[in-house]
């Protein structure tokens, strides 16, 4: 025999807001949870008159479970979105007690009467329970690897079962906080219901790609599965199920239907009765009670999903590369402690060097003689000379007259003497930063070393001029004795014969021009922030007979810092000369 049905609509003015879950205690009082985080509190309506409600405020995120705490219904337990579960007395409008621990959404509420227990389940992957008494846990479950959709407490309170996104069904241990029977599902676990005797599990369970629910019957001894109805419209996370009045009767709910089923007649697959109704509102079911005999209160409203985030927080949650540990895993040590204090130590010592560091700008030069005579210094060169590389040559002679060819070869590459725009542009700021470097050298030199950087670097030409290239650039890296020598750049190619040196001058040459821009020379490797004074130097020769003598000294320099040593070289112009030569004379 079916019991009588008594349907109880819940209407909400807001049309912005909407209900996601409620629960209905002895006295026939319900309390209900919005989207928007406001609970409401109100009794079922007498003799046809319109009932009050009680608002209760606290949460500031979507309500997404609450139930009565005790049978006589003076306590209300709710979780949110907002991570916090709240105690509330019945029709007050603030919470007597705030329980935080999950570090994500909180999905799922039960409540054991008889134990003075409840617990909880989370986004964050984990079942946690707790005792009104106390704001710390009691024990952490850890297993899913997903989101805890439903948890509900065994009849004897010593098991606690579970449900999640993973597919998973856990019933766990309380005192071990252990699982003690793992249940396979192929579909997301949306709602579990224990038998009165214990025995069975029923489970309501989503599948994505059918986009159905169905109805399973669980042996708990036996872990075997048996579906009780199957390809029930999706109305995820809506579907419900209630056994009626410690029977083996169970009744589900959704889109103006009602299903009941009875679990002993396991023999009949889809052993089912359908009751339907109709009304003016497309009804769905938030809450099922039966606690009087053939009576059955159901709560509907025209409600829509529970929404979670719309940022796709498994992903993000997916990349996490520092997990949370739970404290109750958690295991301190006298030796971690002694390294963390000793890495803190190292830490804040490296920091406070580090600033300084920064900070400081004072530089020392040591000025030592190079014992190392065997091996080369190098000469690096980046230069423009207003002439055709086919006239011009370049080598380097010391005092022991040793092949030229010896020291290597710059590259010569044909370009033009005039810049385009943008090298202009670099250009000018190296001639200007050498200009205030040779004003007040020491401050702007210390600048550009603290801060690794450098002003002498042209870019190369973005675009070709629509003639015949009339300069030459000669760049790249010379290897020479460490000796007084000579490096030049003159007319004609250099050639080395039975020990002589020369340079072959090509014939008919009658225009010659040796104005010169020198964009880089320096000695030894390349150091950051070091000064090199040539930098920048450009030569405009006033005649074909001009030609231009530089007169270097080259010192071996190591410069230190708090932090390095660098070994490098360092030189001074101490002459520039222009001499005027008749080059077709005799």
């Amino acid at each position: 025999m079916l019991p009588n049905i008594s349907i109880h609509q819940l209407k909400n003015q807001n049309e912005n807001e909407w209900f996601t879950c409620a629960d209905i205690n002895s006295k026939q009082e319900i309390v209900c949870g919005t989207d928007q985080g406001i609970i409401y509190q109100t009794q079922l309506p007498s003799n046809g008159n319109n009932s009050t409600y009680k608002q209760l405020i606290g949460h500031t995120k979507l309500i997404s479970d609450i139930c009565y705490y005790d049978p006589n219904g003076s306590y209300i337990l709710s979780c949110s979105a907002d991570k916090d579960i709240r105690l509330w007395r019945s029709f007050s409008s603030n919470s007597i007690t705030i329980y935080r621990s999950h570090l994500s959404p909180v999905w799922c509420l039960s409540v054991h009467y008889k134990s003075d227990r409840f617990a909880s389940g989370s986004m964050d992957q984990t079942v946690r329970l707790w005792t009104p008494d106390r704001l710390n846990i009691l024990r952490t479950f850890i297993y899913h690897t997903n989101d805890i959709n439903t948890i509900t407490f065994h009849p004897n309170g010593k098991y606690l079962a579970s449900g999640s996104n993973d597919g998973l069904i856990i019933l766990w241990t309380i005192e071990q906080a252990q699982p003690a029977r793992i249940l396979k599902s192929l579909s997301d676990i949306e709602q579990l219901t224990f038998t009165s005797d214990g025995n069975h599990l029923i489970s309501i369970s989503h599948n994505h790609e059918q986009k159905s629910d169905r109805i399973s019957i669980w042996d708990i001894r036996s872990a075997n599965e048996k579906y009780l109805i199957d390809n029930i419209p999706s109305h995820r996370r809506l579907l419900k199920s209630c056994q009626i009045q410690n029977t083996n009767k169970f009744v589900t709910g959704f889109n103006k239907s009602f299903l009941f089923f009875d679990i002993n007649n396991q023999d009949e697959k889809n052993d089912f009765f359908r009751s339907e109704f109709s009304n003016e509102y497309i009804q769905r079911l938030i809450h099922f009670s039966s606690d009087e005999p053939n009576k059955l209160l159901a709560i509907m409203t025209t409600l829509r999903q529970r929404r979670k985030p719309v940022i796709p927080v498994e992903i993000v949650r997916d990349l996490d590369a520092f997990v949370k540990v739970e404290n109750d895993f958690k295991q301190p040590t006298t030796t971690g402690g002694t390294i963390s204090i000793i890495t803190i130590i190292v830490v804040i010592g490296l920091s406070i060097i580090h600033i300084a560091t920064f900070q400081s700008n004072i530089l020392k030069y040591d000025y030592d003689v190079d014992w190392d005579h065997d091996s080369k210094l190098k000469i690096n060169v980046d230069m423009t000379v207003a002439m055709s590389c086919s006239l011009i040559g370049s080598d380097v002679l010391d005092i022991t007259n040793t092949n030229p060819l010896e020291s290597g070869k710059l590259d010569e590459e044909d370009t033009w003497f005039e810049l385009s725009p943008r090298q202009q542009k670099a250009f000018n700021r190296l001639q200007t930063g050498y200009k205030l470097i040779r004003q007040q050298y020491h401050a702007i030199h210390d600048l550009l070393w603290l801060s690794g950087h450098t002003i002498e670097q042209l870019p190369e030409r973005e675009v070709k001029l629509d003639r015949k290239p009339d300069a030459c650039r000669l760049h790249g890296t010379l290897e020479v004795n460490k000796l007084a020598g000579n490096f030049h750049i003159i007319l004609g190619k250099s050639m080395s014969f039975f020990g002589a040196h020369a340079h072959i001058s090509p014939m008919g040459v009658q225009a010659l021009n040796f104005s010169h821009r020198i964009d880089h020379l320096s000695f030894g490797l390349p150091t950051p922030g070091l000064i090199q004074p040539l930098n920048g130097d450009l030569k405009i020769a006033s005649s074909g007979s001009q030609i231009f003598q530089y007169f270097l000294e080259v010192v071996p320099t190591v410069v230190q810092t708090s932090y390095s040593n660098v070994e490098t070289y360092q030189y001074a112009v101490t002459e520039k000369k222009s001499i005027k030569i008749d080059w077709f004379s005799n």
